[in-house]
C-alpha cells in the first residue's frame, strides 16, 4: 500500500515515530516523518516543504501527529484525538480522509481511548483554561493544535490524503506554566528559555511537572497508536 508521511511540529514528537520504527524493527517499511515546527513553521512553510518532501519520497497521504491541547471538558490526558475534520476560528473547514480515518479506527479497535469530532487548529497556544473554554463553547472542538490546518492545506496542494491522529497531553481546565513556550522554530526545546522562564517565575514548577507526567501519557498514547496502526498506518 506504500509509505505514509507524519508530519509533527515538535521535533520530539519525530524522534518518537523513530524510537516506535526502531522498537517495532519496521525498517524500510517504516513510515516517513518530518518536524515541520510550531505551528507548521513559519508562515506554514515548514509544513509545506515537508508535505513536498514526502511526497517526492512516494508517500501515500499525510498525517498530523503529535500532541494536543483538550477543549471538551472529559478528555483527559492520553486521549486519542482521531477528527472528522479540522477548523479554525473563521470558520474554516478541512475534512480529514474519511475511509482511511475507518481503517485507523478499526486498527486500534477500542484498545485506547479515542475521541473524534472537530480539531481546531491555528488559533495559536491556548495557554489558559478561560481561553481553553472559550474556544470549545466557541467551535465545538475537542482539542486544539497549532499545525493541522497548514498540514491539511499542504496535503491539498501536493494531492494527498490527509489525516490526523493526536493525544491530548493538557485538558480543558489546565492552564500551561509560562515554561510551556519555550519552543524554538525548529519545534525543539529551549532549554535555557526553560531555565529563565522557572527562574523567574519559580512558582510554575508543579504545573510544569504535572505537565511533563500528562505529556508522557499522551506520548504513550501515540507510541500505543503507532503500534497497533502498524508501519503503514493501514
Amino acid at each position: 500500500m506504500g509509505h505514509v508521511g507524519l508530519i509533527t511540529g515538535l521535533a520530539f514528537e519525530a524522534a518518537l515515530v523513530l524510537k516506535v520504527s526502531k522498537k517495532m524493527n519496521w525498517g524500510a517499511d517504516a513510515p516517513e516523518v518530518r518536524c515541520a515546527g510550531m505551528g507548521g513553521g513559519t508562515g506554514g512553510a515548514g509544513a509545506r516543504s515537508a508535505a513536498e518532501a514526502l511526497a517526492a519520497r512516494g508517500v501515500r497521504g499525510l498525517v498530523s501527529f503529535g500532541l494536543a491541547g483538550g477543549l471538551a471538558p472529559g478528555v483527559a490526558a492520553g486521549t486519542l484525538v482521531v477528527p472528522e475534520q479540522v477548523v479554525t476560528v473563521e470558520g474554516k473547514v478541512w475534512p480529514v480522509d474519511g475511509a482511511w480515518r475507518t481503517e485507523v479506527l478499526a486498527a486500534i479497535d477500542g484498545t485506547l481511548e479515542v475521541a473524534g469530532g472537530a480539531l481546531l487548529a491555528g488559533a495559536g497556544m491556548l495557554t489558559t483554561a478561560e481561553a481553553k473554554q472559550a474556544a470549545w463553547r466557541e467551535t465545538g472542538a475537542v482539542a486544539a493544535d497549532m499545525e493541522s490546518t497548514e498540514i491539511a492545506a499542504a496535503a491539498q496542494a501536493v494531492g494527498l490524503r490527509f489525516l490526523v491522529v493526536r493525544a491530548v497531553a493538557d485538558e480543558a481546565d489546565m492552564a500551561l506554566p509560562p515554561a510551556a513556550a519555550a519552543m524554538g522554530p525548529g519545534g525543539k526545546l529551549q532549554m535555557g528559555a526553560v531555565a529563565g522562564s522557572i527562574l523567574r517565575h519559580p512558582g510554575q514548577l508543579p504545573a510544569l511537572v504535572q505537565l511533563g507526567l500528562k505529556t508522557r501519557r499522551a506520548c504513550g498514547a501515540l507510541e500505543g497508536a503507532l503500534g497497533l496502526m502498524g508501519p503503514e498506518i493501514p
